[in-house]
């Protein structure tokens, strides 16, 4: 387990230095520091044993670098993306099944097709917070309503 968040100095290169060695980590907290895409590369490392990750407020983001990782990552449990402004939510269609808790509150560019994508992707999803998504209608409801009944 290892919180390094609000180390905005912490970089890509940091991460992949960190990522040489310290290939069992669970929980990774790299929320508000310097994270881009390249960054994520290095986290697939961790696919055996990742299960709680939190990149909220890395703005340099995308819905490639994400989609990547969610196909590398297999075991992740809980994802936090708040703040990640470049993401529409595409990259949620790749997320593993085993994903039951995610935050993109702030992600403004989600839309009622990512929820979707999400919602046939993790049908066990009990916790998702959309708050400030706002291209995100009705139309997420009812699809929430019948492909995710786990929610609590």
């Amino acid at each position: 387990v290892l919180s390094m968040q609000g180390c905005r100095d912490v970089s890509d290169v940091g991460i992949g230095a960190l990522l040489e060695r310290c290939t069992s980590l669970r929980s990774l907290d790299l929320g508000w520091c310097d994270v881009s895409d390249r960054g994520l590369r290095p986290l697939a490392r961790l696919a055996r044993s990742l299960t709680h990750l939190d990149l909220s407020g890395c703005a340099k983001l995308t819905d490639r670098g994400v989609s990547a990782l969610l196909q590398a990552c297999s075991r992740l449990e809980s994802l936090q993306l708040k703040g990640c402004r470049e993401l529409s939510g595409w990259c949620l269609a790749s997320a593993t099944p085993r994903l039951i808790s995610l935050s993109l509150g702030g992600c403004t560019l989600v839309t009622d097709a990512a929820v979707g994508a999400l919602c046939r992707a993790c049908p066990a999803l009990n916790s998702l917070t959309l708050r400030q998504c706002r291209a995100v209608s009705d139309a997420s409801l009812r699809t929430l309503s019948r492909h995710c009944a786990s929610l609590t």
